[in-house]
């Protein structure tokens, strides 16, 4: 089978990480196509790979790329996963291509991108079911279309359980945060954490991970989160840093939180998982607290509830040995859940569907028409980045003045 993939540039991020593995899956049995901007950070080999920026959205680039398909890869399936051009020349595709778009996110630009036009696709891959329910309302997208399949890694441990008992003897324990300073991470639930744990003689290391700039920087009258608090040398703040040292320190992690306020279907969370960690999450609506379940493959707390949090990480710390059992619980949950083969299976069932789902596709691609669709979706963005800043990024950046005044 012809398999075209669609992305974006590979920058860092989980839609570059789901990209590395959706393509690693199929090109052993497929023929496997890739349009992408940029893979110098991770080269893709033994796929055709044709570097075209998705993210440009004129028609000259339109045009180019749907000749391209059309004309020279000749796709059985389309993939496509954050392609940002793409939902414009949907529509024009020839009717006997298949294609299966995926929503990156809860909602905003990511999900948005496998959301428009979606009425010209075959199934629409949501993450989470929170995803689906933005979707539907949404975009009326239908519910024969919907596919709530979550994210996948590969098995490193190949169930070599020795590497999880081994981790249990660390000491000090290693706690990890992969998010930086990202609205959508709850830096704000991270850095209260971090205070708290200032403040005791626990014996830990606390990795902060990702950018340490805060939200809206340009305003804020310090540089660095760090700025903000006399943090000991057991907290250590990275930086963002490559791919293969954020592997290293992830896989190393006794308590890894995340209380993310959106998300998709994490991979930093599924890499956690598969080395057998504790899992600390929020009660956002997100796939965080789909895929975790309270006391069972790791422990979820009311965002709100901070003192929970930090009395929670605490008795980790002091009572180790009676969380034991929450390690093993975790990497059983990710092979019978998240492992590739349980992703395989269910996304072989879409490529072999037989049926397509999609509205009869235009003959033609009309200027007109594209810039008519081109315009609804930078409106549909502008209004993305507007409820962006009042709902995540304006709190993150209000939280940390006010902490870096009250600590002047």
């Amino acid at each position: 089978m012809n398999i075209l993939f669609i992305s974006s540039s590979f920058k860092g991020g989980g839609i570059s990480a789901y990209a590395i593995e959706v393509i690693n899956c199929f090109k052993a049995e497929h023929n496997i196509s890739v349009i992408i901007g940029d893979d110098q950070r991770s080269p893709l080999t033994d796929v055709s790979v044709y570097h075209y920026e998705t993210k440009k959205t004129s028609f000259e680039n339109a045009r180019k790329i749907l000749k391209l398909i059309v004309d020279e890869i000749k796709p059985d399936v389309i993939i496509n996963s954050f392609g940002i051009i793409f939902p414009l020349i949907l529509p024009y595709l020839p009717n006997n291509i298949k294609v299966i778009t995926v929503s990156h996110s809860l909602r905003y630009n990511e999900a948005d991108v496998a959301g428009i036009n979606s009425k010209y696709a075959d199934h629409v891959i949501d993450l989470s079911h929170y995803n689906a329910q933005y979707l539907k309302k949404t975009f009326h997208v239908e519910d024969s279309k919907i596919s709530v399949i979550y994210n996948c890694v590969e098995d490193v441990l190949k169930n070599n359980t020795g590497f999880i008992a081994q981790k249990k003897k660390n000491n000090p324990l290693n706690i990890v945060f992969v998010g930086g300073t990202s609205a959508a991470k709850s830096p704000e639930i991270i850095f209260s954490v971090m205070k708290a744990l200032s403040t005791t003689d626990a014996n830990f290391v606390f990795y902060f991970m990702g950018a340490k700039t805060p939200t809206l920087s340009k305003f804020q009258p310090f540089k660095y989160i760090s700025d903000t608090y006399s943090f000991d040398k057991r907290f250590v703040f990275t930086g963002r840093v490559c791919r293969d040292e954020a592997l290293k320190i992830i896989s190393e992690a006794n308590i890894f939180l995340i209380p993310s306020r959106r998300e998709g279907c994490p991979m930093a969370l599924l890499e956690a998982m598969r080395y057998g960690s504790i899992i600390i999450t929020s009660d956002f609506h997100n796939a965080c607290c789909e895929m975790i379940t309270n006391n069972e493959n790791g422990i979820v707390i009311p965002h709100r509830e901070i003192d929970a949090f930090n009395k929670t990480i605490l008795d980790i710390l002091n009572n180790h040995e009676s969380y034991y059992g929450l390690y093993d619980r975790c990497y059983l949950s990710y092979l019978n859940n998240y492992s590739i083969p349980v992703w395989q299976e269910q996304m072989n069932v879409l490529l072999k569907d037989s049926i397509l789902k999609h509205k009869q596709r235009k003959r033609k691609l009309r200027k007109l028409s594209y810039l008519f669709d081109l315009l609804k979706m930078k409106l549909r963005f502008r209004y993305n980045k507007i409820h962006v800043f009042f709902n995540e990024e304006i709190r993150s950046a209000l939280f940390f003045a006010k902490e870096y005044y009250r600590n002047k």
